[in-house]
């Protein structure tokens, strides 16, 4: 797979990413308002502020040096070398994680945040992106440490199921990955 079209890929991954989270943000609106009513309107603010950081991160993946060749001959007369596409990757999926790990904060934590499912979504993505192993093994221990850390937020502080929850939630999820890394082409 060529940088253009794995830029691609991820921008179209990105524009995804922001659409799920603001229709969960409208969705946690309209029909959980008591759940979130102490919160409501800072994490609607905090979701916001986050996206606009994510557009920031979109624009990054359109000036990559991976990416430009695809726009470039609409500027004719635009010159620019671009942005390495490897490092931008990098720090666009770390930056995306740190952000759904926020949102997950915000909602109630691992246990209760609708946006929980997003965290693990990166490796696989990554992966299927073609990124290497150390990325990968990066993005799944960020995530494992966010879903771990978050487990103690929200109203359920602790339960006798925690445990086995994080243990099934975690293994599931490395067992997921590791077969992915293992059988992608």
């Amino acid at each position: 797979m060529n940088s253009g079209s794995i830029i691609g890929t991820a921008i179209f991954a990105q524009v995804c990413l922001l659409v799920i989270v603001w229709i969960a943000a409208i969705l946690i609106k309209f029909y959980e308002p008591r759940r979130y009513s102490a919160v409501e309107e800072s994490v609607t603010l905090s979701i916001f502020s986050s996206s606009l950081l994510m557009l920031i991160m979109l624009i990054l993946l359109f000036i990559t040096d991976g990416y430009i060749p695809i726009w470039s001959p609409v500027m004719k007369s635009f010159s620019f070398v671009g942005l390495n596409w490897s490092k931008v990757l990098l720090w666009v999926w770390i930056v995306d994680i740190l952000l759904v790990s926020y949102f997950v904060r915000r909602t109630g934590g691992s246990k209760e945040s609708p946006y929980t499912t997003l965290l693990f979504v990166f490796p696989p993505i990554a992966m299927l992106l073609h990124e290497s192993l150390s990325r990968v093994s990066i993005y799944t221990a960020l995530v494992v440490i966010f879903f771990s850390l978050l487990l103690t937020e929200g109203k359920e502080k602790s339960t006798s199921a925690q445990p086995a929850f994080w243990w099934v939630s975690v293994a599931s999820f490395l067992l997921t990955t590791s077969v992915s890394y293992m059988t992608r082409s």
